[in-house]
């Protein structure tokens, strides 16, 4: 199984709109992947 993106990709904009809310979005991202987190969801809800 392929995992899909959860999330939209990070867009970057000239006048900085966003970028903290960006940020975070990429930060809880990248931890859920980082802890394995998105693995074991995707695992038991395949049960």
């Amino acid at each position: 199984m392929k995992p899909t993106e959860s999330y939209p990709r990070m867009q970057a904009r000239a006048d900085g709109t966003g970028t903290i809310s960006q940020a975070g979005r990429l930060l809880l991202s990248e931890t859920v992947r980082a802890t394995g987190l998105d693995t074991a969801l995707r695992a038991a809800l395949a049960r």
